[in-house]
């Protein structure tokens, strides 16, 4: 392997450079390409040429080694094919070429209006926009301002690979769930970032938190959501207070105000009824950051979980058993709303197991909120998972059924909007919307032959 002279020459030997001989003259007195003859010639050399001619070969052997460094990519990888536009971020990153949603569906556009039984059906999955919600409006625009400015994370790639068990699970977010395996983290999550190395993570703001395979967002701080609504309702002062952050130095969530504004709300117009008032009707659940190559490993929110124990491979921690009892964790079934930004449309999705245990993919439009049901009980159960090629955000809710189809629904009816429905046959006999619904077929099937 030869340098190459300015002139675009022939190439010049390590041994030539060393000379100074110019290149292509490959006479008998040079160190390198002349060696048998000047051996030859100097039987009788003295020690000190002797080893001159040594030192000559190692510091070609040196040029010759920084030569082939300087055409080795950086990180020891093969080169990138001319044109392809995705090798740089495979590279820096480590993540695979892209293979889109397993299993993707197709949305059905349709008017809200004509919702079956004028209701959200339980067994269905349901896209609607924003902007589109009264309510959603002021927090979309909370995170359509942040999220362009703050989500620049890169390189989490390598942190993943630097747990086994961490990066098995992002790669079975590409596929089915093993259940058996995952019902292993039924009361606690993995919480396995404390093993990893996030040293080599870069572009985390203030307040930003690895939890394995995706960020926790809840302490960063962001703009907090306006609702008009706030200075009207017959609130506590020192609720007004936190949620106008009038001063206070507290810093509160967006999540919260938004779930805060709309419940207040929903109470005010019930006039304050002593059973609605008793339970929320929009609680912020969970606020993360899904950089590329991020994920949520497949899971049920069947039971509310911990993260005090970090998951190992092998281990015979009773509390990773491989069960479906909550064995007294709080039950969180219910509806679920998740309000997603993302940078790129369609380039990450939620993957959920359809009634016949196939995979089902929906790909996230930025500025959407995505609506589904979790089942309460161990036939009723809903797999589900979370992946992303791009920068994706999710600010999450459980959601009342009863705010759902009365005041949800309204709104949208009042801005004559459109419902995105998805059809992923999650529904059994009982699904319709009501008490009963949402079970899938495969435990129907199980009912039927008297199973669980």
């Amino acid at each position: 392997m030869g340098w190459r002279g300015r002139a675009g020459g022939p190439a010049a030997s390590a041994g030539e450079l060393l000379r100074g001989a110019p290149p292509g003259r490959r006479g008998g007195g040079g160190l390198l390409p002349g060696l048998p003859g000047a051996a030859r010639r100097r039987r009788g050399a003295p020690l000190r040429e002797l080893g001159l001619l040594l030192l000559g070969l190692l510091v070609g052997a040196l040029l010759l080694a920084a030569q082939a460094r300087l055409h080795t990519p950086r990180g020891g990888g093969a080169a990138a094919p001319p044109g392809d536009a995705g090798a740089p971020a495979r590279q820096r990153g480590g993540l695979p070429p892209s293979r889109g949603p397993p299993g993707r569906v197709e949305a059905r556009a349709l008017p809200a209006s004509s919702l079956r039984g004028g209701r959200f059906d339980r067994g269905r999955v349901y896209r609607v926009r924003a902007a589109d919600v009264a309510g959603l409006a002021p927090m979309w625009e909370v995170m359509a301002e942040v999220g362009p400015r703050i989500l620049h994370v890169d390189n989490l790639q390598p942190y993943v690979d630097s747990i086994p068990e961490l990066r098995k699970q992002q790669g079975d977010c590409l596929g089915p769930p093993d259940e058996s395996y995952y019902n292993r983290f039924t009361r606690y999550i993995p919480h396995m970032g404390t093993r990893g190395d996030k040293s080599v993570i870069q572009g985390l703001e203030p307040g930003m938190q690895v939890r394995d395979g995706h960020i926790r967002m809840y302490e960063v701080e962001t703009p907090v959501p306006r609702y008009d609504n706030l200075e009207r309702l017959n609130l506590p002062e020192e609720v007004k207070t936190a949620f106008s952050r009038g001063g206070s130095g507290v810093m509160v969530h967006a999540g919260d105000v938004a779930g805060g504004a709309l419940s207040y709300d929903w109470w005010e117009k019930g006039g304050r009824n002593e059973a609605r008032a008793k339970k929320n009707a929009v609680v912020n659940s969970g606020d993360f950051y899904y950089p590329p190559g991020g994920f949520k490993e497949w899971h049920t929110n069947k039971c509310q979980q911990k993260s005090s124990k970090v998951y190992v491979e092998g281990t015979d921690d009773p509390g990773f058993m491989s069960s479906t009892d909550c064995r007294g964790f709080k039950g969180t079934g219910g509806w679920r709303g998740y309000l997603v930004y993302a940078a790129e449309d369609e380039r990450s999705w939620m993957s959920l197991l359809d009634g016949a245990g196939r995979i089902r993919s929906v790909p996230d439009r930025s500025g959407y909120l995505n609506l589904f049901f979790l089942g309460h009980t161990d036939g009723e159960i809903t797999w589900h998972t979370i992946y992303s090629e791009t920068h994706r955000w999710s600010m999450g809710f459980r959601i009342d059924e009863e705010w759902l189809n009365e005041e949800l629904l309204a709104q949208l009816l009042e801005s004559d909007a459109l419902v995105e429905e998805f059809s992923l046959d999650l529904g059994g006999p009982g699904a319709g919307g009501g008490p009963g619904g949402g079970a899938s077929a495969r435990s129907a099937e199980r009912r039927a032959q008297g199973g669980g």
